[in-house]
């Protein structure tokens, strides 16, 4: 009796592994003829939304029918997914990188002619008494808003703070540097000779 149970399951176990290989094989046939056919008219539509040409309809059928209908789902759920995030990645590596090298390289280059602009304009009315305050204590005259409106508009936030620091941090050591004549320190200090 225990021989006879062991015969049973080795045979089921044996066409088990045959209807997976024709599934598997049917299934293939069906991919293969999407992938050939892919530029047509897509008029069919599967079990998860999977649309197929026409020309498929025969490589279809005999999938489904060689497979269990859960497989079927399965495969074509995961055949979907595939296409989805392989599209995506054909998409964000074929047209992306030059798109985004002359955008970037274009914001870039305003954001610099902003700035110019507007430190230009700090320069030109030094002698103006600061009124406005910009990002990270900036004070700057009521003379060159405009200049400063375009360029916080034409930098990112985080660009405008840096550039602003930047010249504060600059502004601060050239007013040092330009004090030469002031003491600086302890006053009983003397240079060795």
């Amino acid at each position: 009796m225990a021989y006879a149970a062991a015969d049973s399951n080795k045979i089921h176990t044996d066409v088990l592994t045959k209807a997976r290989e024709t599934c598997y094989k049917a299934r293939g046939a069906f991919y293969a003829c999407l992938k050939k056919e892919s530029n047509k008219n897509l008029t069919e539509i599967a079990y998860v939304g999977l649309l197929y040409p026409l020309e498929c309809k025969q490589c279809r059928n005999e999938y489904v029918n060689r497979c269990r209908f859960s497989w079927v789902k399965h495969f074509d759920r995961q055949y979907c997914r595939n296409t989805r995030v392989q599209t995506l990645f054909d998409h964000m590596t074929a047209k992306s990188d030059k798109i985004h090298t002359d955008v970037l390289t274009e914001a870039r280059e305003a954001c610099y002619k902003a700035r110019d602009a507007f430190y230009a304009c700090l320069k030109k009315e030094s002698d103006k008494n600061p009124t406005e305050i910009a990002s990270v204590g900036l004070l700057y005259p009521l003379e060159c808003k405009q200049c400063r409106n375009e360029y916080v508009k034409q930098c990112r936030s985080s660009w405008v703070k840096h550039f602003d620091r930047q010249y504060c941090q600059n502004k601060r050591v050239q007013t040092l540097l330009d004090d030469k004549g002031s003491t600086r320190g302890p006053s009983n200090i003397k240079p060795n000779t």
